[in-house]
């Protein structure tokens, strides 16, 4: 079942949390102070223009779910087929660790794996 976030404040904590940064490390890379960011995640205050894009361009979302929650069709899917949920929270955990090494072997790794795959998409083809 898909766990609705029900504000912006809410969903850019979540973000955060994701990446696991602290307040300090998340408003630092969006440009505004640690005191904003917590205000934004209690929703006292919503996020600039400025912060929206810097939280879309950093964090590749979207502003659609960082202003209404609303995500791409492919979440859904994702959502619905148990064995692909296995695989998006290996990959998310691996992707989202701290660790930059960790997370420059784990895209290596994938490349070689589905290589055939990955050129497909480039190509927009359909693998043999």
């Amino acid at each position: 079942m898909i766990e609705i976030i029900d504000s912006i404040g809410k969903r850019i904590k979540l973000l955060r949390k994701n990446y696991r940064l602290t307040q300090k490390e998340f408003a630092a890379s969006v440009n505004i102070s640690q005191g904003n960011l917590s205000e934004m995640e209690q929703d006292k205050i919503s996020p600039s223009y400025d912060t929206l894009i810097a939280i879309v361009k950093n964090y590749k979302v979207s502003a659609d779910w960082v202003l209404l929650g609303e995500t791409p069709d492919y979440t859904i899917h994702i959502v619905q087929n148990p064995e692909l949920q296995k695989m998006h929270a290996v990959i998310d955990k691996v992707m989202t660790h701290p660790d930059p090494e960790i997370r420059t072997w784990a895209k290596i790794q994938f490349h070689k794996a589905f290589a055939e795959y990955m050129a497909a998409f480039t190509e927009n083809t359909t693998p043999h």
